[in-house]
């Protein structure tokens, strides 16, 4: 299942987590917000994400990219 290998990541899925982890505001942490990370892999990228944002009831999705194309 999608989530519960985000909910489990990998050693291999560490350096994203901890690099996206530093961009939260320390401001964000201070107050009643909630900012989950999460490093999801598909064959099916917009499915997943669509998933994910459903199961979780997200207001706003993140993406970033490696910068190759």
């Amino acid at each position: 299942d999608l989530m519960e290998s985000a909910a489990n990541p990998t050693e291999r899925h560490a350096p994203a987590l901890a690099s996206l982890r530093e961009l939260i505001p320390l401001q964000e942490t201070l107050h009643d917000k909630r900012t989950e990370v999460l490093v999801l892999e598909s064959d099916a990228p917009a499915a997943a994400i669509v998933q994910a944002a459903e199961r979780l009831g997200v207001d706003a999705v993140c993406i970033g990219t490696q910068g190759k194309g």
